[in-house]
């Protein structure tokens, strides 16, 4: 009886710290509505400013002619602020980009970003675009989408 007692109190225990773990662990990892961004050519070779970036983007809330917006975060060991970071987005088959300026905020709290003001004015096959500059320093990050 005192061996099943044990054996539950480290079960328990144990679970509860593979779920912290898991928590602050998974803190870049994107799951729950979050995609990772794809790494794209960087300005110069092997110098990126984040390692990666993910953004929590419900593409089938997407309403066309209506404005939206995303959260997005940076992933680094150690990640510094960029100097700058924009996000904009082009239609590839079009050869043509948004016809708004979308702004991109810093949210302390939850140590991320919002993206606002996207606005997709057509159907068909958009390509989020992410740029972060720091001193001489540039990681830019891609995903497409496709927009009913």
């Amino acid at each position: 009886m005192e061996s099943r007692i044990l054996a539950s109190a480290v079960f328990v225990i144990s679970c509860f710290f593979a779920e912290s773990y898991a928590f602050v662990a998974s803190d870049c990892e994107p799951g729950n509505g979050w995609f990772a961004m794809e790494a794209a050519e960087t300005t110069k070779p092997g110098v990126d400013v984040a390692e990666s970036a993910i953004i929590d983007l419900d593409v089938d809330s997407i309403v066309l002619g209506k404005p939206f917006s995303f959260s997005l975060r940076l992933c680094a060991d150690e990640l510094k602020k960029p100097d700058r970071l924009t996000a904009n987005a082009t239609m590839p088959a079009h050869k043509h980009g948004m016809n708004y300026t979308p702004t991109v905020v810093f949210d302390k709290e939850p140590d991320s970003y919002k993206v606002e003001g996207f606005l997709f004015h057509m159907p068909g096959e958009w390509e989020i675009t992410l740029a972060m500059y720091r001193d001489d320093k540039a990681s830019h990050y891609t995903r497409s989408v496709t927009i009913q």
